[in-house]
């Protein structure tokens, strides 16, 4: 259904089907892929012309058919030669449903949401290489299924509110516009589809980032710089690299475009945690997401005071008994101080 469709909005499904003419003739689908007359190329495989597409109705004949024709403004009639001895003929089987109404689906705290996704342009042919985009929304769990129309997806990451996959088209399936987006969580069983988020694009993916690895995948602002180690990464005029929603300073690229060297934010990374990591060409208008690639981690400081300082969070034991000792301590020179303070008021 549409992803238009207004509440208690009517309609029918009509079902109406489409193939070859002939067993030996290929699936129209076959040739939308192709630009120009190349489209019209199946038009060589057809072995009865007349026939309608359709996989409907199947007649068996017990002698060869009659092909029927017209030469200009004379009827003429030849045997068929094929060597078939039957013949799809047309696709007249056709199916309608009853009214259906749409109407609002209730949301709930199990309900699968697909908000957006990190690509609107998805390639017509990915000629050996995976696309990678990231969907976003809520819901999902964290082993989602995936369904994308004219392409074989694989999950490689996922959280509950983002999904990171890879895709690839099929070379007897070329997709076709509307591309409809199905993500299903097994968990609970709820399900959500889009056929609004994506169209398709011009190009391949021979110029898509591919994230291998952060090293370290962990650090605190002392670690800096970080290495972002992959493939097809741009020259650094033509590179973003973004953690989290932050825009990090690229100190440089090598040559063969397998690692890139980020440093530390001036205005520092506002939160701490997981976040994702983006490396994108700007200039190609590909990027690679990695979930969760990058923790940023922020050491609390330690907090002093005249008796003593507090251990820093994960020490262990030392700071606990070092502060111990210098309350002892403190305790024994007030304990001092009263004791000669008495013997003055003796005295």
């Amino acid at each position: 259904a549409s992803q238009n469709m207004q509440d208690e909005d009517d309609f029918r499904l009509g079902v109406v089907n489409w193939g070859p003419n002939t067993p030996t003739e290929p699936d129209p689908d076959t040739w939308v892929g192709l630009a120009g007359e190349a489209r019209n190329d199946f038009k060589k495989f057809q072995e009865f012309p007349w026939g309608s597409r359709g996989v409907g109705f199947i007649t068996f004949f017990k002698e060869p058919p009659v092909h029927h024709f017209m030469d200009g403004n004379v009827a003429g009639q030849k045997a068929d030669n094929s060597g078939f001895d039957w013949v799809r003929s047309h696709g007249s089987a056709k199916r309608r449903t009853g009214v259906i109404e749409a109407r609002l689906s209730v949301v709930g705290p199990n309900s699968v949401q697909i908000d957006s996704a990190s690509e609107a342009a998805l390639p017509t042919q990915t000629v050996g290489q995976a696309f990678t985009l990231v969907i976003r929304g809520a819901g999902f769990g964290t082993k989602p299924t995936v369904v994308l129309s004219g392409y074989d997806v694989t999950v490689t990451g996922a959280t509950d509110e983002a999904i990171s996959i890879s895709i690839m088209t099929r070379e007897d399936a070329p997709p076709e516009e509307p591309i409809v987006l199905i993500v299903r969580n097994p968990d609970t069983g709820e399900e959500a589809s889009r056929d609004d988020l994506f169209r398709l694009g011009s190009g391949t993916t021979d110029d898509s980032p591919e994230i291998a690895s952060i090293v370290p995948d962990s650090a605190t602002r002392e670690d800096f710089p970080i290495l972002i180690n992959g493939r097809n990464f741009p020259e650094i005029e033509d590179l973003e690299v973004i953690f989290g929603r932050t825009l990090m300073p690229v100190q440089s690229v090598l040559a063969d475009g397998t690692q890139i060297i980020v440093g530390f934010p001036a205005g520092g990374l506002p939160t701490t945690g997981r976040m994702d990591v983006t490396v994108r060409n700007v200039d190609k208008e590909r990027q690679d997401i990695l979930l969760n690639g990058f923790e940023f981690i922020n050491p609390p400081q330690k907090q002093c005071v005249i008796l003593g300082c507090a251990a820093d969070a994960g020490a262990k034991g030392a700071g606990v008994w070092g502060d111990l000792a210098v309350l002892l301590f403190a305790a024994a020179g007030l304990a001092g101080g009263m004791v000669v303070s008495r013997r003055r008021r003796h005295a």
